[in-house]
This record gives C-alpha cells, structure tokens and sequence, in this order.
C-alpha cells in the first residue's frame, strides 16, 4: 500500500469511527430522552389470587403514589413479582395496534370493577391480549373486545340529520360516524343514542368499517325530539416500565380521556302534505278544496235534517 492509500485508508477508519461516536451519542440521548418518575407501589386494590406455574399469583388492581396522587393501575407481566415501596420508572410509548386498541376498549367500558372478580376479569383480559396470561380468567371480556377500538382526541362523532320531521308512527333514519384526526373512519367504537320522545330501535351499537352506525327513530306522540348520541375513550398513551419491577399500566396517568356528544332535533307532526304533480301550492290547494268539500256537506247535512 502506497503512502497515498494509507492515508487514504486512516482518512475512511476516522470517518467511520466519528460516524459510529455519533450514533452512539444518539442513541444514548434517545434512551435518556424517555421521562423517568418516581412512583410508590402501595398495594393490591380489588382482584382475586390464582394459582398457576406451581405458584399464587395476583390478578387485579394495584394502587400507586405519584406525585402525591393516588392512581389504580393494571399489570402487564403477570410472571414478575410486584414489589412494594418506591422505585423509578420510565414512561414507555406504546404502538397504536390492534392489541392496544382492545385494550383501551377493556379500560374505558369495564373500569372501575364492580368487585374483585370483575377486576381479576379486567386484568386476565388484558393479559389476553398481550399473549401473556396465566389465569383463568378475562375470557368474556377478551372475546368481547376483539377488534374494538375507542375514540381518543382528535377525534370527531356527527349525528345526521340535525334536523328533521315526521308524522305519527313513521320513522326516521339518522346516522352516527367517527371519524379520526385526518378525517378517516374509526371502527370499533361503541356508541349510545337517547331520545326525549318517540322510540329508539337500539340504544347503543359499534361503528362499522364506515365508521357508522344507524338508528330509527319512531314518532308515537306531537312534538319534538331531541336525540344524543355519546361515546367515550380512555385511550392507552403508554405504561410505567421497569427492569426490576412490574410494568404498569396506569388509569389517568398513563392514559387519556376523551368524550364525545351529538344531537339532532326531529319534529313529531300529525300529517305531512303529500308530493304532487303540482307542487306545494298545488297540495294546499287540493287540501283547501277538500276542506270546502267536507264543511259545505256538513252545512247541507243539518240543512235537510231541518
């Protein structure tokens, strides 16, 4: 190798080696990037104890301290000890996948718990859905859930029509949809409608691929009616993760809330005019002559009779 080559060469062995000094300070920032906080493990909320890989293990709700708050948390590795006392955590993102997307579903329409076994429920769900779970329970739940998903902000909820009419016992359709930030529609949500008069076909359902789900609104009685259609979403933004302790998740702090309400105003009415050849005037004239008809044969009904 000529002087020219060697130098050459020393010139490429730097360059690589700044390369590589680069990343590595990047990488180490990036970890390092990532929130740390310190949180107070108290102890065991509602939930029930099983037994499984020759040892009891806990399936429920944990109570955390952070910041001076109290938050109940949920377990993501069912296999690690949870371990009292204060410890650091880092705050840990978590990808917006289908997994995520039920368990979010799983907090929002489920938590609180009604008892211990509705909270073991909650917890041998979401460890379901992580591919992780020992117990033997959440099963209802989990099959429940299967490709739900929740609104979160961002997110916009439209009932259509706003406005409308009908006559006694017809019916009107009206249309909820969700839509995400950039206006695509989300699937998978669950939705309640109610009514101030007439009758709902259904009171709540799940937004299908459109985005969408349909009621019928009957009219049984004069006036108008005013109907909501709600949802919620407490999304999963990430967990509490820990090398020495279990990973949490935790409900108002590592999630988000987000709620959602529409109305449409529909008016009950006694008869609607019909469409005609003529038109709208052509109708009020029709029924106007009817009108004359009916009361000049009453009149000459009571004339005769007299």
């Amino acid at each position: 190798m000529n002087k020219r080559n060697r130098k050459l060469s020393r010139i490429v062995q730097i360059a690589s080696l700044v390369v590589l000094l680069l990343a590595a300070g990047l990488t180490f920032e990036a970890v390092h990037a990532q929130e740390t906080i310190q949180i107070s493990i108290e102890r065991s909320g509602r939930g029930r104890s099983f037994y499984a890989d020759r040892r009891h293990s806990w399936a429920g709700e944990t109570i955390v301290v952070i910041e001076g708050s109290e938050y109940t948390a949920y377990c993501i590795e069912p296999e690690v000890q949870i371990i009292p006392g204060s410890h650091q955590m880092l705050v840990e993102q978590v990808i917006d996948n289908s997994s995520w997307r039920s368990i979010s579903y799983i907090i929002t329409w489920y938590h609180p718990p009604e008892d211990e076994y509705s909270a073991a429920e909650i917890q041998g769900a979401i460890w379901r859905f992580l591919d992780v779970n020992p117990s033997p329970y959440g099963a209802a739940i989990y099959n429940e859930a299967l490709n739900k998903d929740v609104v979160r902000p961002g997110d916009s909820l439209t009932l259509t029509p706003k406005n409308g009419e009908a006559s006694l016992g017809e019916t009107v359709t009206l249309k909820a949809k969700v839509t995400d930030s950039e206006g695509r529609p989300r699937a998978g949500v669950r939705i309640f409608f109610s009514t101030t008069a007439g009758n709902l076909d259904k009171t709540e359902g799940i937004t299908d691929e459109n985005g969408e789900v349909t009621i019928e609104l009957t009219a049984t009685e004069l006036g108008r009616a005013e109907v909501k259609a709600w949802t919620k979403g407490v999304w999963v933004d990430g967990y509490l993760k820990s090398d020495k302790n279990q990973d949490l998740i935790v409900i108002g702090y590592t999630t988000t809330t987000t709620r959602l309400t529409e109305k449409s105003e529909i008016t009950f009415t006694t008869f609607t005019i019909p469409e005609t050849p003529y038109g709208t005037l052509g109708a009020l004239a029709s029924l106007t002559l009817a009108l004359a008809i009916l009361v000049f044969s009453k009149r000459k009904a009571n004339f005769k009779l007299n």
